[in-house]
């Protein structure tokens, strides 16, 4: 029996990849690991908005972000052009949770967008107005973070 599911998650595998290239999306980018600064390291709470456009093949991708620590909790959400969410991840410590909401048509895999993050040292408060480019040549996509509004994490409800 294990054999036979074995069996149907792969020809699911090849079905999705299949559709994948049928509808014209592009080959999405692989979960590229990076480094994470503890999430109870990072200072003050804090609330950003922003925008990620994400370049990877013949692929261009664009998302609105919002970033907000609280306490030891660090959580991102994407949303598409429409409002709809995309993407989210949480941070604690250096543990993450990731879900993807457009199933297989999101190119980018939201921990990676969060070690971009990391790497363009873009969580503190005083982030507004920056933009960073992030050139990441050897998993084969470069990401640009547009910071438009930060501060403190609201108080909470």
């Amino acid at each position: 029996m294990r054999r036979r599911g074995l069996g149907g998650a792969l020809a699911l595998l090849l079905l999705l990849a299949a559709c994948r290239s049928w509808l014209g999306l592009p080959t999405p980018i692989a979960e590229c690991p990076g480094e994470l600064v503890p999430s109870e390291r990072i200072e003050d709470d804090l609330l950003l908005r922003g925008n990620l456009r994400v370049r990877f093949g013949d692929a261009d991708e664009s998302f609105d972000l919002v970033i907000r620590k609280r306490g030891d909790a660090l959580v991102v959400v994407g949303f598409t052009a429409f409002g709809s969410k995309a993407f989210s991840v949480t941070q604690l410590g250096v543990e993450t949770q990731a879900e993807s909401y457009l199933g297989p048509a999101l190119g980018i895999p939201p921990r990676n967008v969060l070690y971009d993050l990391h790497r363009a040292s873009l969580l503190s408060g005083s982030a507004r107005g920056r933009r960073v480019r992030v050139d990441n040549r050897r998993c084969g996509y470069e990401a640009l973070f547009v910071v438009l509004s930060s501060g403190g994490a609201s108080p909470s409800r």
